[in-house]
């Protein structure tokens, strides 16, 4: 039986990203290049990959590389992973500032005329 969660916690972004890379290029040379590792890096990183989820997610030989049919579905997870990622470091970032962001104010249309224009010209 497998343990999801031991595999899970091996599993890294940049393995993903190589993934991503290599699925979108479909070529190892640009792909490396995209993610400025070396060749042998990125053949490693998708190696590592393949052997953690137990499946080829390429078919590779000396001219071609093509996605399996578990590369293809795997894929849009990849993206969706790597794209949270980034939105929990985007508000990681977020967070270690509470105090900077935009700032909404608002006011009622009776008293919007006189208050707001003294307001504005508060941060001149």
């Amino acid at each position: 039986m497998i343990n999801t969660h031991q595999n899970a916690a091996n599993l890294s972004l940049k393995q993903l990203h190589y993934f991503v890379a290599l699925a979108d290029e479909l070529h190892f040379t640009k792909a490396a290049a995209r993610c400025f590792v070396t060749q042998s890096t990125l053949s490693g990183g998708i190696r590592e990959l393949e052997q953690q989820v137990d499946v080829t997610l390429f078919e590779r030989d000396k001219k071609l590389v093509m996605l399996t049919p578990a590369g293809h579905a795997l894929r849009p997870l990849a993206h969706q992973l790597l794209s949270a990622a980034g939105d929990f470091l985007q508000l990681g970032s977020e967070l270690a500032q509470p105090l900077s962001g935009t700032l909404m104010l608002g006011a009622i249309p009776t008293i919007a005329p006189f208050w707001l224009p003294k307001l504005m010209r508060l941060g001149e």
